[in-house]
């Protein structure tokens, strides 16, 4: 395999989870006695460049062909992305009629406070959960995103004045194709903005390819003649850090990126050893998590989990842990 950002085959397992179905491709009671499909879920540190990254990538057909999670049913994500409208707007001042793009959609709970600002929008979405934007009155392209795609935009709806990447910029498998349609979306004045979450173990999983230290973003973007001009840290999906760039020289940089660079290299992002020890401490996580749940079985106790996130789907879709439980969860939708 080739590393994402540097194509170098220089890279290095350090943490194997097993494998497991798409979090998120739920199947009927009906479709229980068939046998789910499953897929690796190893993760390798490239010693070249420093980026994290999932060894196997499934079909995206596969990934996103009944897609369940919406923006808007959360309200404290629904009012973090109206606070995140507004910062976009006080720092970048777009005029009436500028044009947003959104990459991974959803569901347009975004482009909607946009659009709410007068500013023209436009959502790019493969999943189902496009047609759920399009009945908002959310012009939404239902197709992923590429270059091609970005073509098209391009021809139709001109260049835009702001592109975001809401905690997406890791799922699509192509990421060349990703860099230069941005490239071509994007005006050579104005800007990219991208949330992205930090490496946690329960946000591994097939819908995340690439886990990102802002030192790896810096080195991707000066490979596509842009670079990275502020970030910030927030507290979205546990901790996330949200990088604002754009075409190289257009904008000055502030401290924040030294900032955050410099806490990168004390936790020792770019050495193999920092990924090897949190590796040990998922095993030993999962050890005492197995530990726990025998014992609240054998007291005879129950367990119900409210909601059904992906990341609680990765730990029911474990044989070891579940072996001979009945799983109950509570989900609505």
């Amino acid at each position: 395999m080739n590393c994402y950002i540097c194509s170098n085959q220089n890279l290095s397992k350090f943490l194997d989870l097993g494998t497991h179905p798409p979090p998120l491709n739920f199947v009927s009671k009906d479709d229980l006695i068939s046998k789910q499909e499953t897929f690796p879920l190893q993760v390798f540190f490239c010693n070249d460049c420093g980026l994290v990254q999932l060894g196997d990538a499934v079909d995206p057909n596969v990934m996103f062909k009944n897609y369940l999670y919406t923006s808007g049913v959360s309200v404290a994500f629904k009012n973090h992305l109206s606070d995140f409208s507004k910062t976009l707007i006080d720092k970048f001042s777009p005029n009436k009629n500028d044009l947003v793009i959104d990459i991974a959609s959803n569901d347009g709970t975004l482009l909607k406070f946009f659009q709410n600002f007068g500013l023209r929008v436009l959502g790019i979405e493969p999943s189902n959960i496009a047609d759920i934007a399009k009945d908002h009155d959310i012009p939404t392209v239902k197709d992923f995103f590429n270059e091609s795609v970005a073509q098209n935009i391009l021809k139709n709806h001109g260049q835009a004045k702001i592109i975001t990447i809401t905690n997406a910029f890791a799922h699509i498998k192509d990421l060349n194709s990703i860099m230069n349609g941005i490239k071509l979306l994007l005006n050579e004045n104005e800007y990219l903005v991208d949330i992205i979450e930090k490496l946690e173990y329960d946000t591994i999983y097939h819908e995340h390819l690439r886990y990102y230290s802002l030192r790896s973003l810096v080195k991707l973007f000066d490979m596509y003649d842009m670079e990275v001009f502020d970030c910030e840290r927030i507290s979205s999906h546990g901790g996330s850090i949200r990088v604002y760039a754009s075409f190289k020289g257009k904008f000055p940089k502030t401290k924040n990126i030294q900032k955050i660079l410099d806490v990168e290299d004390e936790l020792k992002l770019l050495s193999f050893t920092t990924y090897e020890e949190f590796a040990n401490r998922v095993y030993e996580n999962r050890k005492n998590l197995n530990e726990l749940l025998k014992n609240i079985k054998s007291s005879g106790n129950s367990i119900v989990g409210i909601s059904a996130p992906a990341r609680s789907v990765r730990l029911c879709c474990r044989k070891k842990f579940f072996k001979n439980w009945k799983v109950y969860s509570w989900f609505s939708y």
